[in-house]
C-alpha cells in the first residue's frame, strides 16, 4: 500500500460514501476508497470500504467528517 496515505475511515454503505465524496471534492485533499467499486457492483456488501487520505491531510479531513456527523470513534485520533 502507498505509504503517503494513511487509513482514516470505514464508510458503512454509498450513502456515507457519497457524504465523504461531496465533503472532499473541493478540498484539495488527495483520497480513495478501497472496495468502492466491488461493492458497487453486487446488491450486498462484499467487502469492508476504507477511505484513505494523503498522511499531510488527515487532521484536516477527520475533522471535516467530524464535522459533518460521521462516527467520531473512528475519527477523534486524527483530530489532535
Amino acid at each position: 500500500m502507498d505509504e503517503s496515505f494513511v487509513d482514516l475511515y470505514r464508510p458503512t454503505d454509498q450513502q456515507e460514501v457519497m457524504l465523504i465524496r461531496m465533503l472532499l471534492e473541493d478540498t484539495g485533499i488527495e483520497y480513495y476508497i478501497v472496495n468502492e467499486n466491488l461493492n458497487r457492483l453486487l446488491p450486498v456488501p462484499a467487502a469492508d470500504m476504507l477511505l484513505r487520505v494523503e498522511r499531510g491531510k488527515a487532521r484536516d479531513c477527520a475533522a471535516l467528517l467530524i464535522e459533518a456527523g460521521l462516527e467520531r470513534a473512528q475519527l477523534e485520533a486524527w483530530k489532535e
